[in-house]
């Protein structure tokens, strides 16, 4: 029945586009970055983000790409452990239809037990919709900017140092955005939004292997670090998400200095040789 569903379609009126995890999901207002379209959403790996780009660029033409790049990204990544309920289940109901056969391939094997459920929930959620039931919120689904107000209280998040481990998948995937970036003349830039690094946490997170891999294998793209931005600790709701407050502070300062101009800026690992 799910494959044959009709795939879906998305008109935007942005050229420019943002796609991540909750980093940029809740990090950048794109009311304020006004020449940019928000697609994150929570839970992003580089396979969705991925699949995004390139629904989005059949019925639209994309010049800029701002990707959320991040050390948990690539390292330590939580969301290919297939011990746990990861957002796979959620959102694959959402872009079943739209993956290849080779990235099926690549979720059955890597993490074959979400995968199992994510179809079965797939099922499910097509029977709700040809029977009228179902009220999901696609944009919702797909992303955009979502504001989260205050503080996380008790945050246990990198409370100690775990050994690094870097995800094949995040890395293969990430090279594939790159390409296809570069088969269709969409400007790429990875993007690290501000990061606490006032929280004692902070240590057990800046892994020195996310830079390693980012000099070794994607030094040609420009990247925007702003984890260690000086900005108020009262702007964060964790280690590494902005609240709402600290969301507008940012994308005011992107849309004030303008990216075209803060990748001349020492901001840009690019430039650091």
């Amino acid at each position: 029945m799910i494959f044959l569903k009709k795939q879906e379609t998305y008109t935007i009126k942005k050229h420019n586009i943002i796609i991540g995890d909750s980093n940029t999901r809740w990090g950048i207002n794109d009311s304020i970055l006004n020449n940019y379209h928000n697609f994150s959403t929570g839970g992003e790996t580089y396979i969705f983000a991925f699949t995004k780009l390139r629904m989005l660029e059949k019925d639209n033409k994309i010049d800029t790409l701002l990707l959320s790049f991040n050390p948990h990204n690539l390292i330590n990544n939580e969301w290919w452990d297939d011990t746990k309920t990861t957002p796979l289940q959620n959102r694959m109901p959402f872009f079943y239809n739209s993956f290849s056969y080779a990235d099926h391939l690549v979720l059955m094997k890597t993490t074959p037990k979400n995968y199992l459920q994510s179809f079965i929930k797939t099922e499910a959620i097509e029977i709700y919709r040809l029977l009228g039931l179902n009220r999901e919120d696609k944009m919702f689904k797909f992303g955009s900017f979502i504001p989260v107000k205050n503080k996380k209280v008790n945050d246990t998040l990198f409370s100690h140092k775990k050994q690094a481990k870097v995800s094949d998948v995040e890395i293969l995937y990430l090279k594939k955005i790159k390409e296809e970036c570069k088969k269709n003349n969409i400007k790429l830039i990875l993007v690290q939004p501000p990061k606490n690094k006032n929280s004692n946490r902070y240590v057990f997170y800046d892994f020195k292997e996310f830079y390693q891999i980012y000099h070794n294998d994607f030094a040609d793209i420009d990247f925007l670090d702003f984890s260690k931005m000086d900005i108020s600790e009262e702007y964060f709701w964790d280690i590494f998400h902005l609240n709402d407050v600290g969301a507008d502070y940012f994308s005011n300062f992107l849309e004030n200095k303008k990216i075209k101009n803060l990748l001349n800026s020492d901001y840009n690992r690019k430039r650091i040789k």
